[in-house]
């Protein structure tokens, strides 16, 4: 064993990576691992998605795996340039943030790729993404700004930045609005129509923040 280095919870089942470059699925109510995946990458699992048909996880070994969530057998396995420090899929579609500022979009059920957004971040890794496909939108994090991409065009619309490096965020769509955590312990919140900055909490220390929970009035920072 080693330390987990990512997880998600989803329907009474809980996915983990770890330093160990394994995958784990665990049974909430049995609280015991369902299977276990040993070598699932060659280095620590950055980031695992999942859904009950699909495991999604990337790595700094330059992949981004499929496995099949009830077998645990991988469906496939894309070998990128850089090392990928996160992902995002949902029924239609999969990403990855890369370490040099590029996202890739496949399609979830062929595995084909669909395009690459580029220039957003000026070469700074991406460490976080959303995805709204009903609105066609995609968001990345990488450097000291937040870029909204038209999923449609796969052309930049808006750029969020300013201040330290972002380190998390939350699109907030009932309120216009855009939360994000900082490198240096400042929460910005930004207007999602005109990305213009609306306010810069500080006062979180020095340390950076590294998770933001939020709805549409109230907000949780971990630092």
């Amino acid at each position: 064993t080693n330390y987990i280095s990512t997880f998600e919870y989803y329907r009474n089942n809980v996915v983990s990576g770890s330093g160990d470059k394994s995958i784990k699925i665990w049974s909430v109510t049995k609280s015991k691992p369902i299977h276990s995946i040993a070598g699932a990458h060659n280095a620590v699992v950055n980031k695992v998605r999942f859904n009950e048909i699909r495991i999604m996880s990337c790595s700094d070994d330059y992949h981004v795996n499929m496995f099949d969530f009830g077998t645990a057998q991988r469906i496939y396995s894309h070998n990128q340039t850089q090392a990928v420090k996160t992902l995002e899929f949902n029924e239609n579609i999969y990403t990855a943030g890369l370490n040099n500022g590029n996202v890739k979009i496949w399609d979830v059920k062929s595995g084909n790729p669909i395009s690459t957004l580029t220039s957003g971040h000026n070469n700074a890794a991406i460490n976080n993404i959303e995805i709204d496909y009903p609105n066609h939108r995609l968001y990345s994090c990488g450097g000291n700004s937040i870029c909204e991409w038209d999923l449609k065009t796969n052309t930049l619309l808006h750029t969020y930045g300013g201040g330290a490096n972002k380190t998390c965020f939350k699109t907030l769509p009932n309120t216009g609005k855009i939360v994000a955590g900082e490198s240096d312990g400042s929460v910005a919140v930004y207007n999602s129509t005109n990305s213009s900055l609306i306010h810069r909490f500080t006062g979180f220390g020095m340390s950076a923040v590294n998770s933001i929970a939020s709805d549409d009035k109230k907000c949780i920072v971990g630092c």
